[in-house]
């Protein structure tokens, strides 16, 4: 098969399907679980300021994490901490939490596709997220540094919306948001992975990994 202009055609007679045995069946003897975020959650975690108005968002996007006795759940809109048992610790606006507020139906910010990973090595949760401004001028991914001993968070930015050539490269595709960033970390550094959107217009602009030393 051929795909795009460096591709080269491959006769069948050569390709080796490698032969797989019939995986084992997987028995469960016993679950347990708890009842995680749901709608009226997300409804009741982001009032819109004075309005009377609360924003949801639906269907959400999800984020799971657990490491040292605690648990992360995310939405588009809404996070909360709970122990392994179930037990609701503390629960906020994803916004807020972003360090975004909600104060009227017209200014309401993109916030997306949020993930979030434990890492043993520096104790830290890792918390990402997907921003773009109301008006379509900034974007960028959050990135929040979660010390999972104190729950002590620490904000950072990466910014998509340059196209100048200062930080993080020379993007002619900027403003662009990052669609479903993939999160992972090693021993020195956060690595952020996003297909990169043009925004608002959507149009596909190209990959890129964003690598965050842990030190910073």
């Amino acid at each position: 098969a051929q795909t795009g202009a460096a591709a080269v055609t491959v006769p069948a007679a050569k390709i080796k399907v490698p032969k797989i045995k019939d995986p084992p069946s997987l028995v469960m003897e016993s679950a347990a679980g708890f009842p995680g975020l749901d709608a009226y959650d997300n409804f009741l975690a982001n009032p819109i300021g004075s309005t009377g108005l609360n924003l949801e968002s639906e269907p959400p996007d999800q984020g799971l994490c657990v490491g040292n006795g605690a648990v992360l759940d995310l939405t588009n809109t809404t996070v909360a901490e709970y122990d392994t048992a179930g037990n609701l610790n503390e629960s906020a606006s994803l916004y807020n939490f972003l360090g975004l507020t909600l104060t009227t139906t017209s200014s309401i910010d993109l916030v997306s596709d949020p993930r979030c990973i434990f890492d043993p090595g520096s104790g830290n949760f890792y918390v990402t997220a997907t921003h773009a401004s109301a008006d379509g001028t900034e974007t960028d991914v959050r990135l929040v540094v979660m010390n999972a001993n104190t729950m002590s968070a620490k904000l950072y930015m990466v910014p998509t919306t340059n196209n100048s050539g200062s930080f993080p490269i020379n993007d002619p595709g900027c403003p662009g948001i990052e669609a479903e960033p993939l999160l992972g970390a090693n021993g020195t550094s956060v690595f952020i992975s996003g297909n990169e959107f043009t925004y608002p217009d959507g149009v596909f602009d190209q990959n890129l990994i964003y690598v965050v030393s842990k030190a910073d």
